[in-house]
């Protein structure tokens, strides 16, 4: 009887302890904003186009540019936002805040992989998170799904404001101010994404190929030809 208290305890213990940890990330995370993109544009616009300025400025470009050029880099952990007209320079640098999956393409649904290529920026939304829709799968990861006679993959691939990845590219709320309104005001069509496992520009993707598709090398040798020269480096043309 004693030793079937001690187990009923120990059992409530653990089942308490649980709950507490459940509860406090629960706290951690902050409710949706409810917010549509003109009211979120309304809130965040003048203080994030106020650092936007300043920042542009500083790279010697007026604000807002004619394009812009948003890039992920998974291994560094950083996402660059670069700006400009016939060229561009880096505006800003921003940490991701949350990873999920390894270095290498996304390759089916549920593997929690950021996709590696270049992608469109298909709309925003602000109901959640700040958020930028990305056209994940495009028309390079469906053909290299073909080779590999893959149908599943995935899809609601996202840059957002937040703590949490599962295949997205997340920075902080903060952060995604100005990356929101700036996409706003240069335009979905004028602004290009790229997702690349490292600064290709700079060294060779730490991936091994011999567990990789045999498209990869390709895939990598095109996405380091649309990437800004020296990417990580500051006020560089492309």
């Amino acid at each position: 009887m004693i030793a079937r208290d001690v187990i009923l305890k120990g059992v409530a213990l653990f089942l308490t302890i649980c709950y507490c940890q459940l509860g406090c990330a629960a706290a951690q995370i902050p409710p949706p904003l409810g917010l549509t993109v003109p009211q979120a544009l309304k809130k965040y616009g003048a203080s994030a186009r106020k650092q936007l300025r300043e920042e542009c400025a500083e790279a010697g470009i007026s604000y807002p540019p004619k394009r812009l050029t948003i890039v992920g880099l998974k291994d560094e952990k950083l996402l660059l936002l670069f700006g400009g007209n016939e060229s561009v320079k880096l505006i800003h640098s921003f940490p991701l805040v949350s990873f999920s999956g390894v270095l290498g393409p996304k390759l089916k649904e549920g593997d929690l992989q950021i996709p590696e290529g270049i992608y469109r920026v298909t709309g925003l939304a602000a109901s959640f998170r700040l958020t930028l829709k990305l056209n994940y799968p495009n028309e390079m990861d469906r053909k290299n799904a073909a080779v590999d006679g893959r149908t599943k993959l995935g899809g609601d691939i996202l840059v957002h404001g937040g703590s949490v990845s599962t295949g997205c590219l997340v920075i902080s709320m903060d952060d995604m101010q100005q990356v929101f309104v700036a996409v706003n005001d240069v335009g979905i069509s004028n602004t290009k994404v790229i997702i690349a496992p490292c600064d290709l520009t700079k060294r060779e993707a730490p991936v091994d190929m011999k567990t990789q598709p045999q498209w990869l090398p390709a895939l990598y040798k095109a996405i380091k030809s649309e990437m800004p020269k020296n990417c990580l480096d500051s006020n560089l043309n492309p």
